[in-house]
């Protein structure tokens, strides 16, 4: 791990990932069988804005904004998630990319939610500056 003012940040469409990064990303991405970032990755749907925070080559954190319709149909909610390397927590990475995810939804007029299914995830999301809603039922995919 290196020191955290070397991370740069980067926005892309899912579509516009490449397979080496997705990659990444399913390595990044731990859950179970209700993960929607691991879901996400796995149907690739249309309407994903991704996050990425960069150590040099390397992608060590990432969130998502995901939208159900095209914006011209004002699609009004966005599942948000997020992910870190377990190496690179409790440096704020968790924080500013939940928040770029958060800038995304509220610039394209969505409102942002996010998943909390354990204690410590909705410790996380109630302690970020951002307003987002909390649910504690996993988002559907599909």
């Amino acid at each position: 791990m290196t020191d955290q003012s070397a991370i740069r940040f980067e926005s892309r469409p899912l579509r516009g990932i490449g397979l080496s990064d997705a990659r990444r990303l399913r390595e990044l991405t731990t859950g179970d069988k209700q993960s929607h970032m691991l879901a996400v990755l796995r149907e690739h749907p249309d309407y994903v804005q991704c996050f990425l925070a960069w150590d040099g080559d390397e992608i060590v954190g990432w969130s998502l904004a995901r939208w159900f319709a095209p914006f011209t149909d004002s699609p009004r909610n966005a599942h948000l998630s997020v992910f870190v390397d377990p190496a690179w927590r409790r440096l704020g990475l968790g924080r500013q990319l939940l928040g770029r995810a958060v800038e995304f939804a509220a610039a394209h007029r969505l409102r942002p939610w996010v998943y909390a299914g354990h204690p410590d995830q909705s410790a996380f999301f109630r302690a970020c500056p951002y307003q987002a809603g909390i649910v504690g039922t996993p988002f559907r995919s599909r």
